[in-house]
């Protein structure tokens, strides 16, 4: 094994022996050195291997693919990312929701709360859910406040089908995964038997164990399939989805400076800087690492050195069986940092 084989290996085992998670996989890109490494099973009663092959539930990491294909939007000229949404479909409710642009949703800085808990009731039929969480309240005037929105990102996706016509999982597939080559990435449900364990459902909705369909509570009532949840891939697929950040062969050159600089930053600071899509230099899961990408809830993330040629992605489950039993927070940025110091030295 190679010494980037072994660090993977290693540190994969580490996790998995701590118990923060069943199942995990990584893959690191550094110049023309490339690795995947995997540990464990799908799920504490489903003895199966993890391998290359095993279909991870991406959780919020779906936000850099919905991103990437509205960001193809904007390189075809077919979307401005500084006008109102408004013009194309009205989203948001309250004082100053008709400025709301694609920047401030892909931004998190349009002024929607964090979270939309319409899902909890029952009674609501997933056409008219999707029309209020649409229209939800503003918290913020937008642009004013960084606040991390899964309804933003929902909202962005909404308004990407009502721009082109098409499904956003069409979307991803036609702008994103297909031009990329990956086959196995794509919006679910996916056959649970190739699937990695997520939660035993304890909510409202009592789906038992979640295994193949979207963790994710709001998007799975919403059907499965938006822009802030719902992708599943397996590691390669996800690693080769990260190496394209590192130049501009998917994104045309306008979309790729959107998705890895810094945007300008709102009225009220940040914890971080974020692109259109992505993190910029977040401690959470980098330390002190200065990379662009992204994390899921369900135990995922990935980011991109792109002047360092380095790519890097770690999957779990580390909310199986359920959410409150591990936190992942610190073995990400060890695990992040012990690659930054291996692509450092390589140089």
């Amino acid at each position: 094994m190679t010494a980037l084989s072994e660090t993977l290996a290693a540190l994969l085992e580490e996790g998995a022996r701590n118990g923060l998670y069943t199942a995990g996989a990584a893959g690191v890109r550094i110049g023309d050195a490339r690795a995947l490494a995997v540990v464990g099973r799908h799920g504490l009663d489903d003895p199966t291997p993890t391998t290359t092959d095993s279909l991870f539930d991406l959780a919020s990491m779906t936000k850099a693919y919905a991103g990437a294909a509205i960001l193809r939007l904007v390189d075809d000229g077919r979307l401005d990312p500084d006008a109102p949404v408004a013009e194309i479909l009205p989203v948001g409710s309250g004082g100053g929701h008709e400025r709301i642009t694609m920047r401030m949703l892909l931004t998190h800085t349009a002024g929607f709360p964090a979270e939309q808990l319409l899902w909890k009731d029952r009674s609501i039929a997933a056409s008219e859910l999707r029309r209020r969480v649409l229209s939800t309240p503003l918290e913020s005037a937008p642009g004013a406040v960084f606040r991390y929105s899964c309804v933003g990102f929902i909202a962005a996706g909404a308004v990407a089908e009502a721009l082109t016509g098409v499904a956003l999982p069409d979307l991803v597939r036609t702008l994103v995964t297909e031009p990329l080559g990956l086959r196995r990435t794509g919006y679910g449900p996916v056959d649970s038997a190739g699937a990695v364990a997520t939660e035993e459902d304890a909510s409202s909705l009592g789906r038992g164990l979640v295994q193949g369909s979207v963790h994710d509570e709001l998007a799975w009532s919403l059907g499965g399939a938006v822009a802030n949840a719902g992708i599943f891939a397996p590691v390669d697929e996800v690693l080769a989805f990260a190496e394209s950040y590192r130049d501009d062969r998917l994104l045309g050159p306008r979309g790729w400076t959107l998705a890895t600089t810094a945007a300008p930053p709102p009225a009220v600071p940040a914890p971080f800087a974020h692109s259109l899509g992505l993190r910029i230099a977040d401690p959470g899961f980098l330390g002190d690492v200065h990379a662009i990408g992204h994390t899921g809830f369900t135990g995922t993330m990935f980011w991109v050195q792109p002047e360092r040629d380095v790519a890097v992605t770690l999957l779990t489950n580390r909310v199986h069986p359920r959410r409150d039993r591990a936190d992942l927070g610190p073995f990400r940025v060890r695990f992040s940092q012990a690659i930054a110091r291996l692509a450092y030295s390589a140089e």
